[in-house]
């Protein structure tokens, strides 16, 4: 769970859980603790009306935790098993929310959005999980944050495999 502003990278991967209200309220309490999260308003009942903790699995068998919008969580219904991307705010279209509270809440969270349906295999082989910088599509490790080499690129809009550049 990022301890300030929302998770910075896109993630690919299975979506594997999602925080109930008591466990979100003992996040944001232990967040709180911690000193961070300062900026959201105080109370743990808001916190979770606003924001959705959920976990996305990936290949190496992982689990990383990140926030999205609960309205977002209600309307894309993902389940467990769904293939899942996960995007830090980004781009010139995605404008913060001029309410201070709304703001805060927006400057913690990312979009999650379902790529393909549990069931639908053919679609999973498309694209690859992992963890990926928005900026240029190269994999990174999801502990160290250092560039992986040999690993596919991803085109970060499609998030299709980049082809490598033939010699």
């Amino acid at each position: 769970m990022p301890d300030r502003g929302a998770y910075p990278y896109l993630v690919i991967g299975r979506y594997a859980a999602h925080a109930s209200a008591a466990q979100s309220s003992r996040l944001f309490h232990a967040m709180r603790v911690r000193g961070l999260w300062q900026a959201l308003p105080v109370s743990a009942k808001s916190f979770y009306k606003a924001l959705q903790p959920v976990s996305i699995r990936l290949a190496d068998g992982s689990v990383l935790a990140v926030l999205m919008a609960r309205q977002e969580f209600r309307d894309g219904r993902p389940q467990p098993g769904d293939l899942v991307r996960y995007s830090p705010h980004r781009g010139k279209f995605e404008i913060p929310p001029a309410d201070p509270a709304a703001k805060a809440y927006w400057s913690v969270d990312g979009c999650v959005a379902i790529l393909c349906r549990k069931g639908d295999l053919a679609c999973f082989k498309r694209y690859p999980a992992g963890v990926y910088r928005p900026s240029d599509g190269v994999a990174i490790s999801p502990r160290s944050f250092r560039a992986l080499p040999h690993h596919v690129v991803i085109n970060p809009d499609t998030l299709l495999p980049v082809a490598p550049v033939r010699k």
